[in-house]
């Protein structure tokens, strides 16, 4: 076919126009477009120059005499640039100095301990329930937990033998003592109010920012604690693991969580363990702060998971057991195995 005068083939005038059109979408004729033009400058005319007739007109002093849509643009806001994380370091003894401030309140200082460990946000903690504990274990239901993914988080063997000797009986919340100790701590004998985990978050910040100001670092928030946790844990490479044994599965993460992995389950616990052994791997090098956060050495954890193990084995496996050693330790003197 022959060209049409707009330059473009008769053939493709309707190309992706196969929807079915709406009545009501009728194109506008020329005359029809430069009808509602002069409408609207004469309406522009008459509130530029105060039209008696015109309803709630503006006064001369408010009138526009130019297009203020023109500035806007020049008066965008310059972008800010990107404040570095806040965090605690461990190799000028902030983070002790912080716990420091805590000493006369051990039922707090275990609230920060509890969210180093458990990278947690201050809503987790102070939601936590002692249903949600198993063993060394915090299982953090979907419900709770950011983006509704449940966690599972490991936390030292002390450090929840601590928690258990503040347990309040009747009471579902692990921190449910804080009150009394709130009420120990004031000079007056006004009655404080019962327990909730709103009214210990408020309570928490508040303390918080009162140790951050004592040490220096008034920028130091309980978010602090997470990102300092993530950074011991080194959470992120644990995380890309993770997600390269989801794209195995031609998945996600979170899908690989809800359809292949039971809730809480083995994957879960593994995770957990990965960031626990990382952070305690880090703090060897802090000892006195590593004890003040219930770590024990690395060496004492090896011995005490041996020691378990042995009381799992049968006599048979055990006796097995020692003859491998022996085999390998017979070995390594002519051969030198690791």
């Amino acid at each position: 076919g022959g060209w049409h005068h707009f330059g473009r083939k008769k053939a493709d005038r309707n190309v992706n126009h196969d929807y079915k059109k709406s009545r009501s979408a009728k194109p506008m004729s020329m005359e029809t477009v430069r009808k509602h033009i002069r409408t609207l400058a004469g309406a522009w005319n008459r509130v530029r120059d105060g039209h008696p007739e015109l309803v709630a007109g503006v006064a001369k002093s408010k009138r526009a005499t130019e297009n203020p849509w023109e500035a806007v643009r020049n008066n965008l806001p310059k972008p800010k640039r990107k404040a570095p994380p806040v965090q605690f370091r461990l190799d000028n003894g902030d983070l002790m100095q912080f716990l420091d401030t805590f000493r006369s309140r051990p039922i707090a200082e275990l609230f920060v301990i509890v969210s180093l460990w458990a990278a947690g946000r201050i809503e987790e903690t102070s939601l936590l329930e002692w249903s949600w504990l198993a063993g060394d274990y915090i299982v953090i239901p979907h419900a709770i937990a950011k983006k509704g993914n449940g966690k599972v988080v490991r936390i030292p063997a002390s450090i929840r033998e601590r928690l258990e000797s503040f347990k309040v009986e009747g009471n579902p919340f692990v921190f449910a003592g804080f009150a009394s100790e709130v009420e120990r701590s004031l000079e007056s004998c006004h009655a404080v109010k019962p327990f909730s985990p709103t009214w210990m978050l408020w309570g928490m910040q508040k303390l918080i920012k009162r140790g951050a100001t004592a040490i220096g670092r008034p920028d130091i928030t309980h978010h602090a604690l997470r990102r300092t946790a993530h950074e011991l844990t080194n959470e992120g490479e644990l995380r890309d693991k993770r997600k390269a044994a989801a794209a195995k599965l031609q998945t996600t993460v979170g899908n690989m969580t809800r359809n292949y992995l039971a809730t809480a389950g083995k994957k879960d616990r593994l995770l957990a363990d990965g960031l626990y052994e990382n952070m305690t791997v880090a703090l060897q090098d802090h000892p006195v702060l590593a004890g003040r956060l219930g770590c024990e050495p690395v060496e004492s954890a090896v011995d005490r998971e041996m020691e378990e193990m042995m009381k799992r084995l049968t006599p048979i496996q055990r006796r097995r057991l020692q003859k491998r050693l022996t085999e390998g330790g017979e070995e390594g003197a002519g051969q030198g195995v690791a």
